[in-house]
């Protein structure tokens, strides 16, 4: 009897005793934020090695690609006299407790629980709903870069999917029976995008892809207002919604 773990393990039974099966290809990726990432990444390296020495396998490595994650940063109040962020402790209404400076500024600095700069994310989600957080955080920064927190982006977020989900759901007003350079415009368009998405996905590129489908939306909504054929306009639509799916529902 077999069991299929996953794309590389399996697991066989045989003669009441149980085998293990790994399949000869690495993992495609390993991702971790970069305070965790190098410990992760010793033990992983570590027991692949063992695993090949004891020939379960015959790669030498776990992972052909390393992607360090960015941190997420906010907006905090630093004391200048102490020449350093204040810990929630050490904050009471814009004043710091250490020196009694009360002339703090704001900086950007890592999300942490001890300086008490974190988000909600039920407050969002209950705000703008997960799909407009998921859009802001990818098209905010690259994943390997710092993505500094905004709450006017978010919104931006949500406004951007409220107005596309009318612009697909809503039907043309205007429709032409012959086809125009216009048509043929906005299908060079459409497979530019694709070809431009799907490059900068396989880079990990993830916030280029999220801008080559804001400007697509952007010329597809001219396109509607200016007047469609019927076939063309079905056919933006329906391949546009698939490449948002990777980034977000409309």
């Amino acid at each position: 009897m077999e069991y299929k773990i996953n794309n590389y393990i399996t697991l066989k039974l045989e003669d009441e005793t149980t085998q293990i099966y790994v399949n000869d290809e690495n993992l495609g990726i390993f991702c971790k934020k970069l305070f965790i990432n190098v410990m992760h990444l010793i033990y992983a390296r570590f027991f692949t090695k063992v695993a090949r020495d004891l020939g379960l396998h015959k790669f030498d490595e776990p992972f052909q690609t390393l992607l360090t994650q960015g941190m997420i940063n906010k907006t905090h109040p630093f004391c200048t006299n102490c020449n350093a962020f204040l810990m929630k402790a050490d904050l009471e209404q814009m004043i710091c407790r250490k020196c009694g400076n009360t002339d703090l500024i704001q900086k950007s600095v890592k999300m942490s629980k001890s300086y008490g700069n974190t988000v909600n994310p039920g407050e969002i989600i209950e705000r703008y709903g997960a799909d407009a957080a998921r859009f802001f955080i990818l098209f905010g920064a690259s994943p390997s870069s710092g993505l500094e927190w905004s709450e006017e982006g978010v919104d931006y977020a949500y406004k951007f999917i409220k107005n596309t989900f009318i612009l697909l759901s809503e039907p043309p007003k205007i429709i032409h029976k012959n086809l125009s350079i216009r048509d043929t415009l906005i299908q060079y368009y459409l497979n530019k995008t694709i070809k431009e998405f799907t490059d900068n996905m396989k880079k990990l590129a993830i916030r280029n892809a999220v801008n080559n489908l804001i400007q697509f939306t952007s010329e597809f909504g001219k396109y509607k207002n200016e007047g469609i054929i019927e076939e063309v306009f079905e056919d933006c639509k329906e391949k546009l919604i698939l490449l948002f799916h990777p980034i977000t529902l409309i």
